[in-house]
C-alpha cells in the first residue's frame, strides 16, 4: 500500500514536470522580433509630420468625485425616506438597493494650452475654435499590454444644428495616437461641414 501511494504521488508530480519541460521557450530579445521592428518603423514614419512650436505649454488637471451619496435624506425630504439607489447588472442583484460603496467614481479632465491657443484633440481638433463641445474620449489597454481601440464621443453645438457624434477606431497590431487623432479630427470636420456648409 505504501509503494502504491508513493507511486501515485510520483506520477502526480511527473505530469506537470513533463508539461513544463516539453514547452518551448522563446529566447529572442523583444527588440529583435519582427513586430518590434515594424512598430519602430511605423513610429519613425511619423517624425516628418511632427511640428515643433517654441512656446510655453500649459496643462491643467482636475478630478471630482461623482459617487452617489447613500443613506441620505436630502433626496426625499418630503417623504422622510432615505436615498436608495438600485443596482444595475444581472442576476439576483439587479434592482436591489445599494448597501455601500466599494470603489468611488471620479470624473477627470485635462486641459492643454500652447501660448494663447487651446490644444484640441480628437473630435474637438476638427471643429472651428469657438465651437462648443462636450465630449469624452476613451481607450482600452488589452491583454497584450497595448492599445488597440480608441474613440471619442460628444455633443457638438453648431449654428447649423446640434448633433451627437461617436467615432471608434481599432487596429489589430497597435493603435498609434497621432494618426488616429488626425483621422478622428478629419471625420469630425467632415461631419461639421455637413451640418454647416462652408460659404463659397
Amino acid at each position: 500500500m505504501q509503494y502504491r501511494f508513493f507511486s501515485g504521488r510520483l506520477f502526480f508530480w511527473l505530469i506537470p514536470l513533463l508539461i513544463f519541460t516539453s514547452c518551448s521557450v522563446v529566447k529572442t530579445p523583444y527588440f529583435k522580433t519582427d513586430y518590434y521592428k515594424q512598430t519602430i518603423s511605423r513610429l519613425d514614419s511619423l517624425k516628418p509630420q511632427i511640428k515643433s512650436v517654441n512656446d510655453t505649454l500649459y496643462a491643467g488637471f482636475a478630478r471630482i468625485s461623482i459617487t452617489p451619496d447613500l443613506n441620505k435624506k436630502y433626496d426625499r425630504k418630503k417623504e422622510a425616506k432615505q436615498n436608495i439607489i438600485p443596482l444595475a447588472g444581472y442576476g439576483n442583484r439587479r434592482g436591489k438597493p445599494t448597501e455601500g460603496v466599494h470603489d468611488s467614481i471620479f470624473v477627470k479632465a485635462v486641459a492643454l494650452r500652447s501660448g494663447n491657443k487651446t490644444v484640441a484633440i480628437l473630435l474637438q481638433a476638427g471643429l472651428p475654435e469657438a465651437t462648443q463641445i462636450a465630449h469624452k474620449h476613451a481607450y482600452a489597454t488589452e491583454s497584450d499590454g497595448l492599445i488597440h481601440t480608441m474613440g471619442d464621443s460628444g455633443i457638438i453645438y453648431t449654428p447649423g444644428g446640434n448633433y451627437i457624434l461617436s467615432i471608434f477606431l481599432h487596429d489589430p497590431i497597435q493603435m498609434v495616437f497621432d494618426p488616429a487623432n488626425r483621422m478622428i479630427a478629419e471625420l469630425s470636420e467632415a461631419v461639421y461641414n455637413y451640418f454647416n456648409i462652408p460659404q463659397q
